[in-house]
């Protein structure tokens, strides 16, 4: 089986954070003994936190060893983290109706070309039935719609990248079925990378992505829980992949 990476993201929203960040330190043990740390990478963000905030947790996770760390910013103050971290991930909306979070997008992606170390990539919400799908307002679109979204943001930008997302907290992923025909379509690039994330609760749905031709699967929600055993407990699962 095809086997991409797992990107944990750490949201400074929630108040479960320690939880989820005490857990990657105990899974970094983990991959440390089965050399499976080039699996795994770090996302910090979050719709409503403070740059202040992104930039602590990336400190704490770059103080203890974690390599591959992201900042996947919700506002511009979020680049305050940038000297902790290896890149910043910068989202084009590919779907979207509030204009002024899509002015604050722009705004973001003319500042970052003063970073070296960033990745530019086609940021797909599927619905607006999450918190960031509210936010930029997101339009309920079918897979026939979103493929031809895909297909155009590929055909009129350079980045190779594209995030489809079903929104942090949804109950139920990005349809397997779009998933496959989008990654038929990045196949065609050499640079192409597909990154899928929301609504991933188990390491079934982890593999069947992985089998698709995903190259990253974001998973955040479900790490959230009261309690580091707990964490610790679901990510393990989600880790199942990559030891098979």
């Amino acid at each position: 089986m095809r086997t991409g990476k797992i990107c944990i993201l750490l949201d400074p929203d929630k108040p479960q954070v320690s939880n989820v960040f005490n857990a990657c330190i105990r899974l970094k043990e983990i991959f440390d003994k089965r050399f499976l740390n080039k699996f795994v990478e770090y996302w910090v963000g979050g719709t409503n936190s403070s740059g202040y905030d992104v930039r602590k947790w990336l400190k704490r996770l770059k103080d203890e060893g974690l390599g591959q760390r992201l900042i996947y910013p919700g506002k511009i103050t979020h680049l305050l983290g940038y000297k902790y971290t290896n890149t910043i991930l910068v989202p084009n909306l590919l779907n979207w109706t509030n204009f002024g979070t899509y002015l604050h997008c722009l705004l973001g992606i003319s500042l970052a070309k003063f970073y070296e170390r960033k990745q530019l990539f086609g940021y797909l919400v599927m619905s607006n039935g999450s918190s960031v799908g509210r936010l930029i307002g997101a339009k309920n679109l079918s897979n026939k719609e979103a493929l031809e979204i895909v297909k155009k943001f590929l055909n009129r930008n350079e980045s190779r990248v594209v995030y489809l997302e079903a929104g942090s907290g949804s109950k139920k992923p990005v349809d397997i079925k779009l998933v496959e025909r989008v990654s038929k379509i990045m196949g065609n690039y050499s640079s192409g990378s597909l990154i899928v994330g929301g609504g991933i609760r188990n390491a079934g749905e982890v593999k069947k992505l992985f089998a698709a031709g995903v190259d990253k699967v974001v998973v955040g929600t479900v790490l959230e829980q009261d309690g580091m055993e707990k964490s610790l407990a679901v990510m393990k699962s989600l880790i199942r992949p990559f030891e098979t």
